[in-house]
């Protein structure tokens, strides 16, 4: 989309729900009330690959943090993510599932990114994270919609 275009893409995906974390999380992660389901997260990060809109070693923020579930396929894709998580908890619950997923997959892989959740507001995220080349996110308000003539 060019920068003064008004013109929105749209992609309908389906099969996104298929598959859940199982044993890829620490168990007390289960506890997050949001978490991002394993398929819809491995379906953005390979869209994002397809579309070209993410490199090796580039940098992906996610501002909806939660238990770091978007950073398990950003390390897959050798990224480094940062996320930013309000609730201290998830954000300790975070820290134990990249550890877990690094003594697992680290080095098992040609390449093989870093992850990081902080706590943080996001509503005030330059203050919190300053570089990102890209924002991948499951946010709560999914169904809003702008117009983009508005």
């Amino acid at each position: 989309m060019g920068k003064n275009s008004s013109t929105l893409i749209s992609d309908e995906w389906t099969g996104c729900y298929k598959r859940g974390w199982g044993k890829e999380l620490v168990p007390e992660a289960f506890t997050h009330p949001a978490k991002v389901f394993f398929s819809l997260a491995e379906h953005i990060y390979a869209h994002l690959a397809e579309e070209g809109w993410i490199a090796e070693d580039d940098t992906v923020i996610d501002p909806f943090g939660g238990i770091g579930g978007c950073a398990y396929h950003a390390l897959r894709h050798g990224l480094n993510f940062i996320g930013v998580e309000l609730e201290p908890k998830f954000v300790d619950l975070a820290a134990q599932n990249i550890a877990l997923w690094n003594s697992r997959y680290a080095g098992r892989f040609r390449r093989w990114g870093t992850a990081q959740v902080v706590q943080g507001d996001s509503r005030r995220l330059l203050d919190v994270v300053r570089e990102a080349g890209c924002c991948v996110s499951s946010p709560p308000y999914g169904n809003a919609t702008k117009n983009l003539d508005d």
